[in-house]
Parts: C-alpha cells; sequence; structure tokens
C-alpha cells in the first residue's frame, strides 16, 4: 500500500495555495430532505448554514488558504451535483459538508464524520475526519470514528461525496451530534454552541493540513497527524452486528446488580450498550462502550433495583448501529428473596465463591427461622386444643354431677 502525509491536497499546493469549499448541508423551502433533521424546534438547514459560517470565518485566517462557501442562505436550494460543481468552479482540492444528525428512536448520541472509500480521497479525508473529532473529543463529545459507506454499483453512497470524487475533489461529511438525544444537548441549541462547532472545524482542517495562521498566531506546521495507508481497493463498511455475550449477571441480594458484557466486532468498533431487566421488551438508554484493558469487556453496576427478580438481556452497538442482543439470564433474589429455588441455583452459579457462600447461609437462617415458627404455630395449636377440651369435659362433669344429686334428691322426696 502506498502511503502520504493524509492532508496532502490534490492540485493546489504546488500553486502555494489550498482551495476548500464549505458546503452547509440542504437547504430550500421544500421541507423533508431541504429542511434536514427536526427536533424539538431545531431544523438541521439553520444551524448547518451557522456552523458553515463560522468555519469559513475561522479558516479564513489561516495563511495560503482559501475559503468558500456553497452558499449562505439556509432558504437556497442546490443540487448535490451543484455543489461539486461549484466546488470544482473554485479549484477545490476539498468540500467539507456541515450537518447535524438524528436517528429514528433518539437513541444514538455522538460525532462522526464520512469519508471516500477509495484511494488518495480516502487517506485524505481520514486524516482530516481524524483531526476533527480530536477536536470534538476535547469538547467533551462522544465519537463514533471515521466512516466510509459503499452504495449500490459499487460506487460512494452518499451523493455529496459521489459527486465530488467524480471531479477529482476530496469530500467529506461532518455529523457534528445528534439534535435528538439528551446527550448532545449540552453541544447544541444556540448561536454560540454552533460558531464553536464552526472553530472546532475550522481547526481540526488546519491541523491535518499543517496551517499556520500568522493573524490568529497558531502553528500546526509540525503538526503531527496520523500516517494513512492509500488502500489499493474500496474500504468497506461494517454490514454485521458485533458478537455480544452477557458474561456475568449477579446480586448481592441488596438491590445491586453486577453486570460483565462481552462484545467485539473484527471489523469496526463497538459504540454503545445497553440492558433489558424485562427479557428485552424495553431497554435502558444506550450508554458509551469504555473498554479501557482492550479485553473486549465492559462491567457495570445497576444500583437501587427495586424489583427483585429479572430476565436479563444486554445489546452491544458498534459504530455502524448495527447491535447483537445476549442471551437471556434470570437473575432472582435481587432484594435477598428467593421465589424460586430452582432460579436460586442458576443465580447462585454467577456468584463468586463468597456470595455462594453468603447465600447459602441466609438461605439456611430463613429455612431455620421458618422451622422453628413451624414448631411454635403447633404447640400454640395443641395448647388451645387442650384447653378446650378440658372446658368441655369439665363443663359435661359439671351437668352429669347435677343430674346425679337431682335424681337424688327426688328418690329421697319420692321415700319420705
Amino acid at each position: 500500500m502506498n502511503r502520504k502525509r493524509s492532508g496532502e491536497s490534490n492540485r493546489n499546493m504546488s500553486e502555494g495555495n489550498i482551495v476548500i469549499v464549505i458546503d452547509p448541508g440542504h437547504g430550500g423551502l421544500g421541507g423533508g430532505a431541504d429542511d434536514g433533521a427536526s427536533y424539538n424546534g431545531i431544523t438541521e438547514r439553520y444551524i448547518n448554514t451557522a456552523t458553515a459560517k463560522a468555519m469559513c470565518e475561522e479558516l479564513s485566517k489561516y495563511d495560503n488558504v482559501k475559503v468558500y462557501l456553497t452558499r449562505d442562505n439556509p432558504n437556497q436550494a442546490m443540487t448535490l451535483k451543484q455543489r461539486a460543481e461549484f466546488a470544482s468552479d473554485m479549484g477545490a482540492d476539498y468540500l467539507i459538508s456541515i450537518h447535524y444528525n438524528a436517528s429514528e428512536e433518539h437513541l444514538i448520541y455522538g460525532s462522526e464524520v464520512w469519508i471516500p472509500s477509495i484511494g488518495e480521497y480516502y487517506a485524505q479525508g481520514y486524516g482530516i475526519g481524524k483531526a476533527v473529532l480530536d477536536e470534538f473529543q476535547d469538547m467533551g463529545l462522544y465519537l463514533k470514528g471515521v466512516k466510509t459507506r459503499v452504495g449500490d454499483g459499487n460506487d460512494e453512497y452518499y451523493g455529496i461525496i459521489r459527486e465530488s470524487e467524480k471531479l477529482n475533489i476530496t469530500g467529506m461529511i461532518i455529523e457534528h451530534c445528534y439534535i435528538d438525544n439528551g446527550r448532545d444537548y449540552a453541544y447544541y441549541g444556540n448561536d454560540d454552541a454552533y460558531v464553536r462547532f464552526g472553530k472546532a472545524d475550522a481547526t481540526g482542517v488546519a491541523k491535518a493540513l499543517g496551517l499556520k495562521s500568522t493573524e490568529l498566531g497558531k502553528d500546526y506546521t509540525m503538526y503531527k497527524g496520523i500516517d494513512i495507508a492509500i488502500p489499493d481497493s474500496r474500504v468497506y463498511q461494517d454490514e454485521t452486528p458485533p458478537e455480544v455475550i452477557l458474561k456475568k449477571c449477579s446480586s448481592n441480594g441488596n438491590g445491586i446488580v453486577e453486570i460483565v458484557i462481552h462484545a467485539q466486532d473484527s471489523e469496526s468498533e463497538i459504540s454503545h450498550y445497553a440492558y433489558s431487566f424485562d427479557g428485552g421488551n424495553t431497554y435502558s438508554e444506550l450508554f458509551e462502550w469504555h473498554d479501557r484493558d482492550g479485553d473486549n469487556e465492559e462491567s457495570i453496576t445497576i444500583m437501587n433495583v427495586r424489583q427483585n427478580r429479572a430476565d436479563v438481556v444486554v445489546r452491544a452497538y458498534n459504530n455502524y448501529n448495527l447491535y447483537s442482543t445476549s442471551e437471556m439470564v434470570v437473575l432472582n433474589g435481587i432484594n435477598g428473596v428467593f421465589e424460586e429455588e430452582n432460579i436460586s441455583e442458576s443465580v447462585e452459579s454467577t456468584l463468586t465463591v463468597d456470595q455462594q457462600n453468603n447465600v447459602i447461609s441466609n438461605e439456611k437462617v430463613r429455612y431455620d427461622n421458618r422451622r422453628t415458627a413451624m414448631v411454635i404455630v403447633i404447640l400454640l395449636f395443641i395448647i388451645i386444643l387442650t384447653l378446650f377440651f378440658k372446658s368441655a369435659i369439665a363443663a359435661s362433669l359439671k351437668k352429669w354431677y347435677h343430674s346425679i344429686k337431682d335424681i337424688i334428691l327426688k328418690n329421697g322426696k319420692d321415700e319420705k
């Protein structure tokens, strides 16, 4: 595989200038695709424009770079082909399309960059995408990676990348965050946030391309980006879900559940996980996957679980939002009460030796208490019966005595 600096330009490096065209995604008054994502009163075409303008302004402050916008009006419609042709007319090396994201179920969050899947376009796009995402990570955003997507006909799936490639331009899409998920809410929702994103975009591009700004007093000419290999063939997207195993599921009987998830994917990274306590009917929110020690496992602790029994399953998602679901584990005795002996045995097998001994000890105490209580109840019952029959016998004897006495007295009177 050939190698080159990831930010090396296609056409204009020898002329002393790099040309970058920034495209606010969507646009127009037709609704639907013109608007882009919409959620809670936020419409994507407006915020795309705000971020693109801020990026253009910031990036224009760097030396030896020319920056253009495809348009600066969110109400102006423009086909993807027209945007690429505009970039070509400007002599662009890069066409960067600005977007914000949303998902159908409003579960996903984080930042991602889509790049070309082939040749030098891939190497250049990956270098810029990685540098931009590094800036987002410094802001606190969760990263979903630099990715490719190939569509039908073995061509680029995304039109803006496909049309750019036809004109010898490296096209790419920056998806800043998800506007329909509360995890990303702190990073959007006001003009300052969109400007901040634009400046982060510009800084990432400047670092990847080794730019210098006399005006800003910044010099990234010595910035060491990643060395990207130029692939010999297309780099395809991951189309298979990850493998996931519920490796451990246990409770200490105090409303605390411990879970260990094992998940891996040979083609992309694990991005999120979720768990269910009702056999998969409903799930928790998606949590970030952090495999800090590289063992493909995530250990989680769930506090204050109120239910006593749970049918536990977990899901693991990769960066392409593909997921797999584990086998179910029945967890009983979460709050210290075991309803069925066969279930308690299956749970004990997931516990540590100390926890198993503790469970056995607790079960023995509960058994002894139940046996003692039963003996007391039986004894009380016998005493009550004894008192009852004793009273009945005494009453019968008294009645018999008075009857005999009456007969004797009567006979005495008759004899007189």
